[in-house]
């Protein structure tokens, strides 16, 4: 039985992070989320959620247990988020003439790129001008088909996206180049993890994460990216930073730490988001990850029945534990 251990899946989790490296804890811990479970399949047992089953996820893998059947339960709560509007750019070094084919509906339009760079018309029901004419803007209708461009002349085409209500404009990883006669497939490869009818923004930032090391999770990035500055309460970039590895990540968590020398975004306590960030910046800024071991030292409880611990908090210990200070897993 998983008697002693945190009735919350979320403390669970985290304390099961923290003590994988002790082979009775840690079977204690697996067997508290079994029971906490529907089936090993997603977390809480009476109200499954996104966030809850990614972290149990990301807390039995640790301990080598076979996560695969969660796994399917939040792949299958995917969707391609409609929030994001999406763009297509052909471009070409001379006037060329281009053709979209849809590929599912089998139709195809010619459209012609000038010495100007702007092309001439839309492309279909799902291609309309844009930008001034030099993008094409895909219909949300369409954001699941996949387009195959072909042009006279050498070119290049891409994806981007932006989210409603901002300037900034994000180019996806999938950009083609091809000589002339060659063809190029073009698809929105974009998804969210839904609880009910929306987006979850933070249980998908915890899947992405937890599945990271074993299953393709590029697809999360552009939600994730996109919709950053929405949910800049859960401390985004330390999510990104651990998914992409890119620099302006790291720079934008360490110019977010306090003077103290911790983190606190808004939507947590300064022990947990610390914690987040020093997973994320790992081997990087040394000089500020010191002084935010220091500051969690400091507030770590002294005395009481809260000895050793950060707030009294099961959550914010354990997770302080495995990402500043882990223990190897046991198995």
């Amino acid at each position: 039985m998983g008697e002693g251990w945190p009735a919350g899946t979320e403390d669970s989790a985290f304390s099961l992070l923290a003590l994988s490296y002790d082979d009775l804890l840690a079977s204690n811990g697996k067997t508290a989320l079994e029971e906490r479970s529907n089936g090993m399949k997603c977390w809480p047992k009476d109200n499954c959620n996104v966030k809850e089953t990614s972290l149990a996820i990301l807390a039995l893998a640790r301990i080598g247990q076979d996560t695969s059947a969660a796994e399917e339960w939040l792949m299958a709560r995917n969707s391609t988020p409609s929030e994001l509007n999406w763009f297509m750019q052909i471009d070409s070094a001379e006037k060329a003439i281009c053709t979209v084919y849809y590929n599912q509906d089998s139709l195809s339009y010619n459209v012609s790129i000038g010495t100007n760079k702007k092309i001439n018309k839309g492309a279909g029901s799902c291609l309309s001008l844009s930008y001034g004419n030099y993008w094409l803007k895909i219909s949300k209708d369409c954001y699941e088909k996949q387009f195959t461009i072909s042009c006279d002349q050498e070119f290049v085409t891409t994806l981007f996206y932006q989210k409603p209500s901002s300037n900034a404009i994000y180019i996806s990883s999938d950009t083609k180049r091809e000589s002339a006669g060659g063809e190029a497939s073009l698809k929105i490869n974009s998804i969210c993890l839904q609880q009910g009818d929306s987006c979850d923004y933070e249980g998908t930032a915890w899947a992405a994460y937890a599945l990271n090391t074993r299953r393709d999770v590029s697809l999360f990035i552009s939600y994730l990216v996109g919709y950053a500055d929405s949910n800049s309460k859960i401390l985004p970039e330390a999510f990104l930073l651990l998914l992409t590895g890119q620099e302006d990540y790291a720079n934008k968590i360490v110019s977010s730490m306090k003077r103290e020398g911790y983190w606190n975004a808004g939507a947590r306590s300064s022990q947990f988001d610390t914690a987040l960030a020093l997973l994320a910046l790992k081997d990087r800024a040394p000089k500020q990850k010191e002084i935010a071991k220091n500051w969690l030292l400091k507030e770590q409880a002294k005395s009481g029945n809260d000895a050793g611990s950060w707030q009294g908090s099961k959550k914010d210990t354990g997770f302080v534990l495995y990402s500043v200070w882990p223990k190897d897993a046991s198995y």
